[in-house]
């Protein structure tokens, strides 16, 4: 007679051992391993997840406000890659860069903060996951995957769009210095014009621009380096650290997912052994599928067949 057991393993060295008992005497003639859906999962995977999104909602809304916000002063031009001259008649002309690059820079971290929403709302509505406690939506484990997917590629266009920031803005700082020490002709500390004799004055850092702001030079109203102040271009800055951490929180959120899918945390690993037993320590079966407590304290359940062959699945 062809018996059936089933018992659940979680250490992996567990899973090379032969359970036998005296209800499973007899030869192993196979061995197979199924996932199976946990009862319950923690609820650290839920709120690290949602954590994450909220944070990646909230940095992608400030980016994009804070640049849209700065971009209103210049009568929505774009300061990405700005070119500035300073003709013989000393009044500054502007080439502002591609609005296109703003643009991309204002539209991908909107659209990745709404996703962001929308994929802590589902994974909220689907609870903490298991058959334990299942939510509004069950089996959360079903959209694991294709958020993993979907984080991915948001932090492929986050990180483009954050680049393109990062280095239009550092353009924009060499620009600014440039044409300061054309027109003032004292340099930015007042001893020379010679931008590489002063490199605590390279521009290439977050607040780069913020001394160089704090000069003054000739410069109209009309000018476009009037609206250029330390105040608006504060805007710049918080456009910038937010979109590094809206970058962070993506990558986090990814990470989170991915070690998810990769730690099977809905899932539990089962072994199931098939023992070939003799008909004389069978055990006596009931008529119909009953539930039993076995002397190792695991729940038995009996399901008689028609072909003589008896099914055990072994619970915890």
């Amino acid at each position: 007679m062809l018996r059936r057991a089933a018992s659940n393993d979680f250490v992996l060295s567990d899973l090379l051992k032969i359970s036998v008992s005296t209800k499973m005497e007899g030869p192993l003639v196979d061995r197979s391993f199924r996932l199976v859906e946990n009862q319950n999962i923690s609820r650290s995977w839920l709120y690290t997840q949602t954590f994450f999104y909220m944070c990646a909602a909230l940095a992608g809304f400030a980016c994009a406000f804070s640049l849209r916000t700065f971009r209103n002063v210049f009568s929505d031009s774009c300061l990405i890659n700005i070119e500035f001259s300073v003709p013989k008649t000393k009044s500054v002309q502007a080439v502002y860069g591609p609005s296109t690059r703003c643009d991309y820079c204002e539209f991908v971290p909107v659209v990745a903060s709404i996703a962001a929403l929308v994929l802590a709302m589902f994974f909220i509505m689907g609870g903490r996951g298991g058959k334990g406690s299942p939510g509004f939506l069950p089996s959360p484990w079903r959209i694991v995957i294709p958020a993993l997917i979907f984080n991915l590629i948001a932090l492929g266009f986050v990180i483009s769009a954050t680049t393109i920031l990062h280095n239009g803005l550092q353009k924009f700082c060499d620009q600014l210095l440039g044409r300061q020490l054309e027109m003032s002709g004292t340099g930015v500390n007042g001893t020379t014009t010679d931008i590489d004799v002063n490199p605590q004055h390279g521009f290439r850092t977050l607040t780069g621009c913020r001394v160089d702001l704090n000069q003054t030079f000739p410069a109209d109203q009309h000018s476009p380096l009037h609206a250029i102040t330390p105040a608006n271009y504060a805007l710049l800055e918080i456009s910038q650290v937010a979109s590094w951490c809206n970058v962070i929180s993506w990558m986090m959120c990814a990470s989170i997912t991915l070690l998810r899918f990769l730690c099977l945390a809905d899932f539990r690993l089962v072994r199931f052994d098939f023992h070939l037993v003799a008909p004389e320590l069978d055990v006596e079966k009931p008529d119909s599928s009953s539930t039993m407590r076995t002397a190792h304290g695991e729940s038995t359940e009996y399901f008689p067949t028609s072909d003589g062959a008896e099914v055990i699945n072994s619970k915890e």
